[in-house]
């Protein structure tokens, strides 16, 4: 599974993702990924040209987007009481992330430290 800072290390041709992505037999990539890839793009000032480059990865035949069912909104509900019962603060969006990544019991590669926060989510967590 692949968050947002893992697709971005794609991108800046990161040798460490390269390395992992060529190693694994599927990659999926949570819709909420695209999204804050989206809106990433939108801010910048390449949109059409980071776009297409999305578009071709998705195309590739091991690579699946992976949308939000019932299942994987059941186990955000759970993660979100647990965190704010915890006292913790995790970014929304993470936790949408790791509900997916739980469901599907996939790892996730990040570079993003703040999933450490999130209990039982396997991670291939990448040095910054």
């Amino acid at each position: 599974m692949l968050d947002t800072s893992a697709y971005n290390g794609i991108l800046l041709g990161d040798w460490q993702v390269k390395s992992y992505i060529e190693s694994i037999k599927n990659i999926f990539m949570p819709s909420i990924v695209v999204g804050e890839l989206m809106y990433g793009f939108r801010k910048g000032s390449r949109f059409e040209e980071n776009y297409q480059i999305l578009q071709s990865f998705l195309e590739v035949d091991r690579v699946a987007i992976v949308d939000v069912n019932q299942a994987i909104a059941e186990r955000y509900g759970a993660l979100k009481h647990l965190q704010q019962s915890s006292g913790q603060i995790v970014a929304d969006n993470d936790l949408w992330i790791a509900a997916t990544c739980l469901h599907l019991k996939q790892p996730l590669l990040t570079f993003d430290s703040d999933f450490t926060r999130i209990a039982d989510v396997e991670l291939q967590l990448l040095p910054t």
